[in-house]
């Protein structure tokens, strides 16, 4: 799947070594990490909600291994048109829950299909149109 450069973004290393194994099913991703907790990263960074904001105002595709409430808080104030959105989805430090956040119908919800079935785990894609009409 062809994105605007997919960024994995995680704050301590059990979310950097789930990232690195998703990964390769994402064409172009990298592993962001927040820099005094992760060493191993393609990019890192030192405030979380700085950085997801810069990722979003790019447009790029955010993969969060991180909890949803940081993303929410993160990304509530640049929300203006849901046709403009860049995916964003959030995958438990465990790898048992892929939830597409934002962006459902510019790819987060495939996205969330390709990591639930590598991982064996339901997504908990909830855009009218995939529940409706799969």
């Amino acid at each position: 799947m062809k994105l605007k450069s997919p960024a994995f973004v995680v704050l301590n290393k059990t979310a950097a070594k789930l990232a690195r194994s998703l990964v390769p099913l994402v064409q172009g991703a990298t592993v962001h990490g927040l820099k005094e907790r992760v060493s191993e990263v393609d990019v890192p960074f030192e405030k979380a909600v700085d950085h997801l904001r810069m990722l979003f105002l790019e447009g790029r595709a955010i993969i969060a291994i991180l909890s949803t409430g940081i993303v929410v808080r993160a990304l509530g104030p640049l929300l203006t048109d849901k046709t403009q959105e860049p995916p964003v989805l959030v995958i438990s430090e465990d790898g048992q829950s892929v939830i597409p956040v934002l962006g459902g119908h510019s790819g987060a919800n495939n996205l969330a299909k390709i990591f639930s079935k590598t991982l064996k785990v339901k997504s908990s894609i909830t855009t009218a149109g995939d529940t409706r009409f799969g």
